[in-house]
Formats: structure tokens, C-alpha cells, sequence
């Protein structure tokens, strides 16, 4: 989102920021191959930012400036960045047009946005794509419109300043997690990515060469700990160590399992309403007019022990965790020494924004 407005030639680093925290990832290209050269994290403690809106700019910008100090495998060598934006403050639309020179798409572009997002056109940036097509014998342009409120972006772009960042791009979570888990950018049938966070969970639906739908609720591994919390009258920081050694484990431990299930079952039926939806209104012949075949599972949460096999089972549908190396490192490579498989599941938002 925004490239041209922002382009330039330096890599950039992928930070990815949301409410509880900022990751950072840098790749760097050696001889056609890709290399992680720099990655890290830091906490961000509640009352800096909330729901994807900044509370205060000073004290986040200090926070990003110990993290971008503070990172593993040496120095950052570069202040430009590609950033994300949080999925809930932004609005991804894929809209039909006839075939059109790029002059005609620019100017029906612009009707679209007003009649797809609700904000004044003079209130949001906006950028847009053309999907290209799997197959050629399609009679119609899909364009993939990107917009997010002027005032969050400006409120970004201040926040980056400030920590001595420099942004090339800002875009959607959803776009930066595709680039990374959809292995060359094309998708022959409809796949489902979720993304498990620590305040909510993003569900991005993948066709062809091109996103189709992105949503933000707020189910989320917060509410998995809060529960096992309330439920065994344990502290938080306890739940959250039996929620990672006993996952979905029921034979191991009931009340853990008891209290998460909630959650999974929520999880659940949010999904098969996402693939249901899709199959019934939005497939159509770009993907071939099959519905959801596959899920990948992303974000910290997608480490929850269990979590694969019980979608899987509940979905009659595979449920798969994602590889966000597949884009990146050569196969049968899906880690680095330094960034083990598990851990760089939360680093994929990052690693996506790091590929742009």
C-alpha cells in the first residue's frame, strides 16, 4: 500500500507492530538467495496502543527505538522499513470491472472506494492492484483496492518518525501474511489463512494470484489464558505456561482443555461461516468456482498443541500450520539456525512485510 508514494531503493526491514507487541525481520539476497540477517521483538505494555490506534506516540517510539538497538545476529544496517497496518482499521475490497484502458480503471477506481468503504474519498489513502487471472478467458478485471483512514496513517507515519524509521510501504497485515505463506504468490484453489494472534485473529481467503477476502475478530490466545486463568484460580502468568506445554491435550490435562475449547469451538464456526460465505457468493470463475480446500494456520497461536488436528477433524477440511520460509529459504530448509521453526511462526507478518 502506498509504494509509489514511498518507493525508493534501499531493502527495508519488516515491522510488524501491533498492540502487544513489535517484531522486526531483515532479509538480505546473496548470490539469488534469501538470508534472515536481523530479527527481534519487543512487549508493548498496555495503554501505548489499542486496537491498532496510538496513544501515545512518545512513549511507543521509545519502545521501537530499544527494540530496532536490541535485535539478534548484529546491527540493523538500514532505517527504512515496510510497515504493517493493523487489519482492523484498514478495508481490502475486491471489486469487478469491465476491461478498461488503465485511464478508464483509475477514475472508475475512485467511484469504487466511495461506494466500498465508508469514509469521504477526501478522508482515506487508498491503493489498488489488478489480480491477474489464472486463466485468460476471463471477460473482466479484478482489482484489489487497499484504503485506510488518513488520520491513522498520518498517526503512523508521525509514530515512525519519531523512532528514526523511515517507511517505504504500509500496508494491510492480510497482504503481508500472503506474500509470505502462499508459495509463489499463486494459490490453484481457494485456501484459508488464520492467523492466531495475542488480541485477535485474522482470516485472509486466498485465490489465484491474488487475496479475495480479509476480516479481523477478536478471538485470540488472550482469551485462551484468561480462561484457563478464571476457570483453575491461577495467576495469568501460569495459564499462559500451561496453555503452551498442554495445548489441546485433553488426556494430559481437562481443565486446561475445558477451558480452551470455547474458544476453538468459536474459532470453528467463524471459519465455516468465512468458507461457507465464500463458497456461496464470492467464488467465481478466477478460482475455478470451487470454495475453501485448504486452511493454514499462522500467528502465535498456531503453535497451541492440537489446534491443526482438531480443525482438521472438526472441518472435515485439512488444517495445516504454515511454512513462512517457503517463499524465503530453499527446500527442504524451514528454519535458520538462529530462528527456530516454532518461534518464527510469530515472526511471519514480519517476514511477509520483509519480502515486499
Amino acid at each position: 500500500m502506498f509504494n509509489n508514494l514511498f518507493k525508493i531503493t534501499p531493502e527495508p526491514f519488516g515491522l510488524d507492530l501491533s498492540d502487544r507487541s513489535i517484531k522486526i525481520a531483515k532479509l538480505s539476497r546473496k548470490k539469488g538467495k534469501l538470508f534472515l540477517e536481523n530479527f527481534g521483538e519487543a512487549n508493548i505494555k498496555e495503554g501505548l496502543m489499542e486496537n491498532g490506534v496510538i496513544l501515545s506516540d512518545a512513549k511507543l517510539a521509545d519502545v521501537m527505538r530499544a527494540s530496532l538497538s536490541n535485535l539478534k545476529m548484529g546491527a540493523l544496517k538500514t532505517a527504512y522499513a515496510s510497515c504493517s497496518l493493523p487489519e482492523q482499521k484498514t478495508y481490502l475490497r475486491v471489486v469487478q470491472l469491465p476491461k478498461m484502458s488503465r485511464k478508464e480503471t483509475e477514475e472508475a477506481i475512485q467511484w469504487e472506494v466511495e461506494a466500498n468503504i465508508p469514509f469521504a474519498l477526501k478522508d482515506v489513502y487508498f491503493d489498488w492492484q489488478v489480480i491477474s487471472p489464472l486463466r485468460k478467458s476471463i471477460d473482466h478485471l479484478d482489482i484489489l483496492i487497499s484504503a485506510a483512514p488518513r488520520d491513522l496513517i498520518d498517526s503512523y507515519i508521525e509514530l515512525f518518525r519519531k523512532a528514526g524509521i523511515k517507511p517505504i510501504s504500509l500496508e494491510p497485515e492480510s497482504l503481508a501474511l500472503a506474500r509470505c505463506l502462499i508459495k509463489g504468490g499463486v494459490s490453484e484453489k481457494p485456501a484459508l489463512i488464520v492467523d492466531l494472534g495475542q488480541t485477535r485473529t485474522n482470516f485472509i481467503i486466498y485465490a489465484g494470484r491474488g487475496l479475495r477476502f480479509s476480516s479481523s475478530i477478536d478471538i485470540s490466545e488472550d482469551i485462551m489464558t484468561m480462561n484457563i486463568a478464571r476457570s483453575m484460580s491461577i495467576s495469568v502468568e501460569d495459564a499462559e505456561k500451561l496453555k503452551k506445554e498442554i495445548g489441546m491435550n485433553r488426556d494430559e490435562n481437562e481443565k486446561v482443555f475445558e477451558a480452551i475449547i470455547p474458544v476453538m469451538t468459536d474459532l470453528k464456526e467463524q471459519i465455516k461461516s468465512y468458507a461457507d460465505f465464500y463458497a456461496e457468493h464470492a467464488a467465481h470463475v478466477h478460482s475455478g468456482g470451487e470454495g475453501i480446500e485448504k486452511i493454514f494456520l499462522s500467528g502465535g497461536g498456531a503453535r497451541l498443541k492440537g489446534i491443526e488436528k482438531y480443525l482438521t477433524t472438526a472441518l472435515r477440511m485439512p488444517a495445516e500450520i504454515a511454512s513462512p520460509w517457503i517463499n524465503i529459504l530453499e527446500p527442504p530448509l524451514r528454519e535458520t539456525p538462529e530462528l527456530s521453526y516454532l518461534e518464527s511462526i510469530r515472526y511471519t507478518t514480519a517476514l511477509g512485510l520483509a519480502l515486499i
